[in-house]
């Protein structure tokens, strides 16, 4: 008994430390701290599968009564953010849903708690977002490029607004899920994942991909807008596809396995590999890439 309460201790205090930590180095270190960020979560929902649910709990609360007396900012930013995630995940995964139900789940409800806050968290408006985000990425080229090129990528982020709302919540939860997974204490954790490996989108949504790129050609702001955010969300559900496809074959080679994870850092910064894992996932739909091979007798 002695044991189990000195392992949940070790283990909410191990996760808040670990959880500001990630939480502050946007703060300190605008470019790692574009990685990082998106691992606040995962000390949450890596000891509530390993230890428990009390220890996520644990941890949700020391963050936000150290929050609390450091900036109450960042407290709000926190709850509304990163709590729901860090929560919400681990809890579907004990209560046995797939990776792919889990996913769809864990993002339509923290978009939900988005929307509902946007009009009382401060500087959670899409123009102060997006202005975030352009002075991060500037950060490490400083003034080489022109100003005519920040307004145009400014006006281009505040039409895709929100499907990046989407697509940041669901890299959000892929890469929690990605690090789970190459963590023997965790991979146990989540079951069904099998079932990711042999994901696959419904079909008609290739129709959605092309009606959508068909009526970028509509000249008119709004339906430009409208069917711009469709098909950057169809593709993302197609890379999402992709990578099934390449975690199925991971599955079947001999691959040493730290190349997996150098992989997906590698189609994590380099937007052609994204690509090229999207095409993938597109083509499956008529190649079939993981379809049982028939041995044919001779």
């Amino acid at each position: 008994m002695v044991s189990i309460g000195r392992e949940l201790a070790i283990s909410v205090c191990a996760g808040a430390i670990v959880t500001l930590a990630l939480y502050f180095t946007s703060e300190v270190f605008p470019v790692m701290g574009a990685l990082t960020v998106f691992l606040v979560p995962f000390p949450c929902i890596f000891y509530t599968l390993k230890t428990g649910r009390k220890a996520g709990y644990g941890i949700a609360a020391a963050v936000a009564v150290a929050l609390v007396s450091i900036d109450r900012q960042a407290l709000l930013s926190y709850l509304v953010h990163w709590l729901p995630l860090s929560l919400l995940l681990p809890e579907l995964l004990l209560r046995g849903c797939g990776i792919a139900r889990s996913t769809f789940i864990t993002v339509g409800i923290q978009m939900l708690v988005v929307s509902v806050s946007s009009g009382f968290l401060p500087g959670s408006s899409a123009e102060e977002e997006i202005r975030r985000i352009v002075e991060l990425a500037l950060a490490p080229v400083g003034d080489t490029i022109d100003g005519d090129r920040i307004r145009q990528t400014k006006d281009f982020l505040v039409k895709i607004y929100p499907s990046w709302l989407v697509l940041n919540s669901g890299i959000l939860v892929l890469c929690n899920l990605l690090v789970l997974r190459l963590l023997k204490a965790t991979r146990e954790k989540i079951p069904e994942s099998l079932r990711f490996l042999n994901y696959r989108n419904r079909e008609p949504l290739i129709w959605l991909v092309i009606l959508s790129g068909f009526s970028l050609l509509i000249d008119h702001p709004a339906v430009e807008s409208i069917a711009l955010n469709i098909l950057i969300l169809a593709l993302f559900m197609y890379l999402v596809q992709g990578l099934a496809v390449v975690a199925y074959f991971f599955s079947k080679s001999a691959l040493p396995r730290f190349l997996q994870p150098l992989f997906y850092v590698v189609l994590f910064i380099q937007p052609y590999l994204a690509v090229a894992v999207t095409a993938c996932g597109m083509f499956d739909l008529w190649i079939d890439f993981r379809k049982p091979k028939t041995k044919e007798n001779l």
